[in-house]
């Protein structure tokens, strides 16, 4: 439960801020907590009451009420900057002494107009590349000023043949949807209960990079959470607490238009699923990139079980449990589906190098942007400048995930307090119901399937991941105005799934372990082996199909949860009433770094698909 991020990070779906009725932070958790090395944030949820209670909120930001920011010019109007969020609260009882309800609902919608500058192949621009070509012989390709007409937006093809000849007259724009429910029933004084649900639903589109708002980031997010939580006094001294719930999350990301057809056009990369349309990932050194957002999506659906115990006796508090998770991750992360292609002005000769040209470039810092822009103009792909995945990359990620500990909370003396502990996490290899994921393996004849051969999970259980923990407080006197509070612990950090099925290798390799080739659904990672000069409707990979090299991707056999160790100190002193001097001090020792150890690889893999063995 919480915020979910989307375009760049920014907050999509969010809870909504009237249901917090407190929440605690722990900078350096004590054992209850595992699964991540940094700190933990528990959010406690209001209640009803006996009595009926419940608010209404609006906040509202308008550029009408700011005064102008640092660019804009004097006398211009302030650029549009619009935040409405508003929502309401209500509470009380259904059976008094009993049952009681909470509700909240809020919502919120932004505008952000922005001028973004860009630089895009202009007519200016493509003239100045024209008549450097023209000095070689080289006639600019038809194919190519199809090309630009369709993926640029005609309004940014107006400037002049300089930086920054476009100013993107884009709107960042975002809304959000929120909402939880909350059921409280008391049974009687030692057992109780608490249903609760949040959802969420927002849509977002903003810039990410390319001035053109055909190429803003597109990202709606679905989002819903249930939980139970039953409480039972068993005596006195023993507590219980079980806790079960279930998460539901969609998130999909996209070009803001996608709809381009490129074969439809005569730039035939291949593709004819309607999923996998839009721009490819065009980069022309100097200028803004196209297609910077392939097809990207997952459906998350999590299971939770948590039981935990406290027992108190004496000056002792022990606490101790477990829980357990199960997660189906449905990802159709179609990286590189549309295709990619660089031009960096490597395919000339071009007379635009020449310090004699009329131009002057050989000095001048246009001479990389006309090179690589004729080289765009001509259709002259370098080798390793032009990539592809083809095949169906959807897949399902089945995990599961568990962890144990115990912990205890002694009172030493009245002034020393003492917390001590043992947490153990475990997470599962990634797994597929119809054994579709792979990963290269030299040694067992190249790209293995998990669950055939000899490969029964991605990479070897790790069941080794013990985490203890200590933490003091003490206070010299007591009563007294000086504290000082400590803790060490080690922690364990579960990998980011992403990383295994998107890792946007720069090499040429695949992008995650649904790309491999080989099996019942292959993925085709390919690579132009040899310069290529398109032509309308002549295929751009068709002769790499059968023979590649494609792309592979490998998860080191080796690999294990990578863990830190933490150490945090806090000397408080009280000087007055209303006034505190806090000196502290918190490190962390990573003896294996927080992605992977070992890290995963990728390459480039000759064979043909069907075979299983593959070499590099």
């Amino acid at each position: 439960m919480g915020a979910k991020s989307g375009v760049s990070g920014s907050v999509r779906v969010v809870l909504p801020i009237d249901a917090i009725d407190e929440f605690s932070l722990q900078s350096s958790s004590n054992a209850e907590e595992g699964r991540n090395s940094g700190g933990v944030l528990n959010v406690v949820i209001k209640s009803g009451t006996n009595s009926f209670h419940g608010t209404v909120y609006y906040f509202n930001r308008n550029e009408a009420l700011a005064s102008s920011d640092w660019f804009t010019p004097p006398g211009s109007p302030t650029s549009e900057l619009r935040n409405n969020q508003e929502g309401f609260s209500l509470g009380g009882p259904i059976v008094k002494n009993h049952t009681f309800f909470f509700m909240n609902y809020e919502q919120q919608n932004y505008r952000q107009a922005l001028t973004a500058p860009g630089t895009t192949p202009s007519a200016a621009w493509v003239s100045a590349a024209e008549a450097v070509m023209a000095k070689d012989g080289v006639a600019p390709n038809p194919l190519m000023l199809n090309v630009i007409d369709y993926l640029w937006p005609a309004n940014s093809l107006t400037g002049p043949a300089v930086v920054h000849n476009y100013a993107g007259a884009g709107i960042n724009l975002s809304n959000s949807y929120n909402g939880v429910i909350k059921l409280d029933h008391q049974f009687n004084e030692r057992n109780n209960i608490a249903i609760r649900y949040f959802g969420g639903t927002g849509n977002q589109t903003e810039y990410i990079g390319s001035a053109m708002p055909y190429y803003f980031q597109a990202c709606p997010s679905r989002m819903h959470n249930f939980s139970l939580v039953y409480n039972a006094v068993i005596t006195p001294r023993l507590v219980a607490q079980t806790l079960l719930g279930v998460n539901y999350f969609l998130q999909i990301f996209n070009d803001a238009n996608h709809g381009f057809d490129m074969p439809g056009i005569g730039l035939n990369t291949g593709v004819t699923n309607p999923t996998d349309f839009g721009s490819p990932n065009i980069n022309i050194s100097g200028f803004d990139s196209t297609g910077l957002t392939p097809p990207l999506g997952r459906i998350d659906t999590t299971g939770h079980i948590d039981q935990t115990f406290t027992y108190t006796v004496g000056s002792h508090q022990f606490r101790f449990g477990g829980d357990y998770r199960y997660s189906r991750l449905d990802v159709f992360y179609d990286a590189n589906a549309p295709g990619g292609f660089t031009f960096d002005g490597t395919q000339g000769p071009l007379a635009a190098a020449n310090p004699t040209d009329t131009w002057g470039v050989g000095n001048s810092p246009i001479a990389g942007s006309l090179n690589a822009l004729s080289d765009f103009l001509a259709g002259r792909i370098a080798i390793g400048h032009a990539s592809i995945a083809y095949g169906n990359q959807q897949r399902i990620y089945n995990l599961e995930g568990s962890s144990v500990f115990a912990q205890d909370t002694w009172k030493v003396t009245p002034k020393l307090t003492l917390n001590y502990g043992l947490n153990w996490v475990y997470q599962s290899p990634i797994s597929n119901p119809k054994d579709l994921i792979s990963t290269f393996i030299p040694a067992d004849g190249g790209i293995t399937y998990v669950g055939t051969h000899s490969l029964s999970t991605l990479w070897p259980r790790d069941l080794h991941d013990f985490g203890p923990r200590l933490g003091f407080a003490y206070q010299p006197k007591a009563g007294g105005k000086l504290v000082i509070r400590g803790g060490w612990g080690m922690f364990y950090q579960v990998p980011n799934i992403s990383y295994f099925g998107n890792s946007s290798a720069s090499n040429g390799g695949a992008s995650g372990i649904n790309e491999n080739i080989g099996g019942s659904a292959p993925v085709l990672t390919i690579v132009n082996q040899s310069p290529v000069t398109l032509a309308a409707g002549v295929p751009i990979f068709a002769g790499s199909t059968a023979t590649g090299p494609f792309g592979g991707f490998s998860v080191s056999q080796q690999f294990v949860t990578a863990y830190s160790m933490n150490t945090n100190l806090n000397v408080q002193y009280q000087l007055a009433k209303d006034s505190v001097v806090e000196v502290g001090y918190s490190g962390s020792l990573s003896p294996m770094p927080l992605s992977f150890q070992p890290a995963l690889d990728s390459a480039q893999i000759v064979g043909r698909p069907i075979l299983a063995a593959a070499a590099f």
